[in-house]
């Protein structure tokens, strides 16, 4: 995260007010219950990236340890 995709963000423009990236982070959080890096690595801090989009995205967290654990 911090060498991937820290950088990133930082130099993207535009983005989002940090408040409302904090607020989409902790919305994500709580809806896939992990860290949402997917929000960072597809640069859902775009302000062309609603939050109904962003909580659209299946994180690769939940989809690898969760629901193929659960479908094997």
């Amino acid at each position: 995260m911090r060498v991937a995709y820290w950088p990133a963000f930082r130099r993207h423009s535009p983005r989002k007010p940090w408040p409302m990236v904090g607020w989409e982070l902790l919305v994500l959080t709580a809806r896939w219950r992990c860290l949402p890096f997917h929000y960072f690595r597809y640069r859902r801090y775009d302000p062309a990236v609603t939050l109904s989009h962003a909580l659209d995205h299946l994180p690769e967290t939940v989809l690898y340890y969760r629901i193929l654990n659960a479908v094997n």
